[in-house]
Parts: structure tokens; C-alpha cells; sequence
């Protein structure tokens, strides 16, 4: 893996944390089993493949030789939660919340090659939230073995299945890693306090002045090399869908 996908920088932070709370998001009025709006589902179907190619394919962020010419695909969306604070806090057994957000397997050429999430807004426009390279998550994602409710928490290493009995997988490779031996709501708890401790990250600034955190075991969660806070603010506010949605 390269250095530059080992390195947490800031601009990665804060694209991540735009898009997805690490606590106490907003929960929808539903527990998050539910189908996947009309609107999030026309999106991933149609919209997703398109601005996966138009990301992907840009050098305007100095990533190096873009993705190749192909066909990209995403499967049906599973919805994102977050960890609730008052489960992390000891106060609650419900261990997550429901976000407006939703993620799936992307594709290229038929081959998983990480994730795309998209957010929906209270006044229903579907927005994309990141893309990353986490093929260990697309594969999980799409073999349709996934019961459980889905967090995406980079400090874990990118997404975490929880089980109603409060057990854990990790469907990203460093994720699983860090829930491989818990096996009770408690140790889940554990494991979430141990991730988010700033103690476990080391934080420096390299000669540029720009803010890395490197995990302390010099490992990057998760593979987000993709999502950088230029890049998704760039495409934000380059590409809106046109077509509209009824």
C-alpha cells in the first residue's frame, strides 16, 4: 500500500465526517430495516454509475493514473447507521442509529472494486456522500450475507455489521481486525470507546503543515484513499443529477 493511502489526512477527516456522524446522527423515523427510498434506489440505479465514472476517471486531486475506461455498476443500497451515543456512553442497549444514508457495492467491468454512498436530504435530493476502494466491504456488501445494521466508522476501519445481540463483524478487512473477538454488546462498546480513543492515533505535521493521523499501528482503516475533502467538494458543486425525480 502506498504512503498516501496509509496517511489519515485532514482533508480525508473531513470529507468523511461530512457525510456520515460519527455519533448520535439524526435517525430517520424508521429502525433502518426498511426498503431503501424510491429516490435512493433510482440514484444508486441510474445516477451512481455516471458519477463514479466522472470521479474516478479525473486526476484533479494529483491521484495518479485515473481508473480506466469501463463500465461501472452499483448494486441494490443498504443503509448506513451510526454508533448512538448513549450506547458508547453506557446509558442505552440500542447500539445504533438509523442515518440518511445509504451505501452499496460499486463495480467495474463486473469486478468489486470498493463502495459508493449517497445522502438523502429532508427535502429528498440524493447526493453523493464518498466513493472509496474498501473492496473487502464491496464484496461483503454484495454476496448478500449482511443481516445486520451496517456503521460506517473510518476510526474502525471502514464498515462494521451489528448484530441484533449486539455481536459484530467487521466488513472491511481492518474493521474485521478490530471486532474480531467481540461477542457481547459490552466488548462492541469496548471496542468502539478503544478506536475513537485519540490516544491510539498518532498526530503530527509533515513540512507542507498538513495535519496526518496515523493509527498507532500504522495501519489505515480503511481503503478511502478516493475520498478526499477537494475532490468531493469539487464534484459537489460541479455535477448536480438534472433529471428529476417524482
Amino acid at each position: 500500500m502506498t504512503n498516501r493511502k496509509m496517511r489519515y489526512t485532514a482533508g480525508l477527516a473531513v470529507a468523511v465526517t461530512m457525510s456520515v456522524a460519527l455519533f448520535g446522527s439524526p435517525a430517520a423515523a424508521d429502525d433502518g430495516a426498511g426498503a431503501a427510498p424510491a429516490a435512493i434506489v433510482d440514484w444508486f440505479s441510474h445516477d451512481a454509475p455516471q458519477v463514479a465514472g466522472d470521479v474516478l476517471s479525473t486526476d484533479a486531486v494529483g491521484l495518479g493514473a485515473a481508473e480506466p475506461a469501463g463500465i461501472y455498476t452499483a448494486d441494490a443500497p443498504v443503509r448506513l447507521h451510526s454508533w448512538n451515543d448513549d450506547f458508547v456512553a453506557g446509558g442505552s442497549s440500542e447500539i445504533v442509529v438509523a442515518d440518511d444514508q445509504w451505501v452499496a457495492a460499486l463495480h467495474h467491468d463486473g469486478d468489486v472494486v470498493g463502495t459508493i454512498a449517497a445522502a438523502l436530504s429532508p427535502a429528498g435530493q440524493v447526493t453523493m456522500s464518498y466513493i472509496d476502494d474498501d473492496v473487502a466491504a464491496g464484496t461483503a456488501l454484495t454476496s448478500g450475507d449482511v443481516a445486520g445494521m451496517v456503521v460506517q466508522d473510518p476510526r474502525m476501519g471502514g464498515l462494521v455489521e451489528v448484530l441484533p445481540d449486539g455481536t459484530a463483524e467487521g466488513l472491511s478487512a481492518v474493521a474485521a481486525t478490530e471486532v474480531d473477538s467481540v461477542d457481547q454488546a459490552a466488548e462492541l462498546r469496548e471496542a468502539v470507546l478503544d478506536a475513537h480513543d485519540p490516544g491510539t492515533w498518532d498526530t503530527s505535521v509533515d513540512g507542507d503543515g498538513a495535519v496526518s493521523e496515523t493509527p498507532r499501528d500504522g495501519q489505515l482503516g480503511v481503503g478511502l484513499a478516493v475520498v478526499l475533502a477537494g475532490l468531493l467538494l469539487w464534484f459537489v458543486g460541479r455535477r448536480t443529477p438534472k433529471r428529476q425525480r417524482h
